[in-house]
């Protein structure tokens, strides 16, 4: 259905109806050209006012809405299977295409593409201003996903790999963002034709100083850019920091795993060193104890061996544990009597020779 240089066109309730799938299957592997861009439309408006409420537009493989120059103003649309068939992106929609300076408002959706919060809406802006809620989307045409990022060294360069969804070849391209804890900066790189695999893989290079040299202290994330206006995915961390910092109270700072693991590491060989000198001291005080009641108890033995009157205290009837200790108490009395009687001994022989001199002279 084509409209040409029509004022003050209104449709209601219209349902527009492309060819079905399967009769369409002859176009696969056909349009990968055409991912970004495409020509033709089941219904085309040229230099046209128009307003659609309550329209849908489904099955229309080359196309659904075409919108040159004019304005056209669309409440309760609803847009499915508007499905090229290009191979590796089968998740590819054309819904709208927008060109020449027109003005397109999309108010609301009754179902399907878009209807969702952030999902795509497949709105291609080729020179057109959009409103409403293709203004408000990231992207009116489609919004990627990031799920992961691996890297492999590859030479001179880093092979960056990207896992997600919607990956398409249409304004896509990567950034890289390295944060320190003042500073933030970033590179932006653009994939080459080659480096798309598929809607779920994309490939990207970069050189290996721009990672690999990067100090311990800055954290490296990635990003896919898309649209007119370079939205952004959630970033994917590439690098973490490595490096610990100490405040200024001496206090071990946010830092990375390495570090906290290093400063552990050395708490704990100093608690095992402290351990090792507190055993070694209570096991050198322990046989200086040991030794120092051996030689008492030989020295009781021996005196209870010397004296009858110890034996014969230690064979009364008593528990062997009584018989011991009276013994012991026995043989240090006898021990302390000889101790004075010898030092009594010596100041009687030191008192006559001093009354032996005296009398001489």
């Amino acid at each position: 259905m084509d409209m040409n240089n029509a004022k003050g066109i209104s449709m209601d309730s219209c349902q527009f109806i492309g060819i079905p799938a399967k009769e369409s299957e002859n176009e696969r592997n056909k349009n990968f050209e055409e991912i970004c861009k495409w020509n033709g439309s089941l219904v085309y408006s040229a230099n046209s006012s128009l307003a659609m409420k309550d329209v849908i537009i489904s099955h229309a493989l080359m196309g659904g809405l075409s919108v040159s120059a004019g304005n056209v103003t669309i409440e309760k649309g609803e847009f499915f299977n508007n499905n090229p068939f290009i191979e590796k992106y089968p998740s590819l929609r054309r819904n709208i295409i927008c060109s020449d300076s027109a003005s397109l408002t999309i108010s609301s959706l009754k179902g399907r593409d878009g209807l969702m919060p952030n999902s795509s809406l497949w709105v291609l802006n080729d020179g057109c201003t959009v409103g409403g809620i293709a203004g408000e989307r990231p992207s009116p045409f489609f919004i990627p996903r990031l799920e992961d990022v691996s890297v492999n060294e590859n030479g001179n360069n880093v092979v960056v790999k990207f896992k997600g969804s919607l990956l398409l070849p249409c304004d896509l391209s990567f950034r890289l963002v390295y944060k320190t804890e003042d500073v933030e900066l970033f590179e932006t790189y653009q994939f080459e034709k080659d480096s798309f695999v598929s809607e779920t893989e994309v490939i990207g290079t970069v050189p290996s100083e721009n990672i690999s040299s990067i100090g311990n202290d800055t954290e490296v994330s990635v990003m896919i850019l898309f649209g007119k206006q370079l939205a952004a995915t959630s970033p994917q961390i590439l690098k973490n920091k490595t490096e610990p910092k100490i405040d200024g109270e001496g206090r071990l700072a946010e830092g990375g795993k390495e570090g906290k693991s290093y400063w552990l590491l050395i708490v704990c060989i100093v608690i095992v060193v402290v351990l090792l000198v507190v055993i070694i001291i209570l096991a050198v005080r322990w046989r200086r104890a040991k030794n120092e009641n051996k030689d008492l108890r030989e020295i009781v033995n021996d005196n209870i061996r010397k004296d009858p009157k110890l034996i014969e205290m230690v064979t009364m009837e008593m528990s062997p544990e009584e018989q011991w200790r009276r013994a012991e108490r026995e043989a240090e009395k006898k021990n302390e009597e000889r101790i004075k009687k010898s030092v009594y001994g010596k100041q009687m022989q030191h008192s006559e020779s001093s009354e032996h001199l005296l009398s001489e002279s």
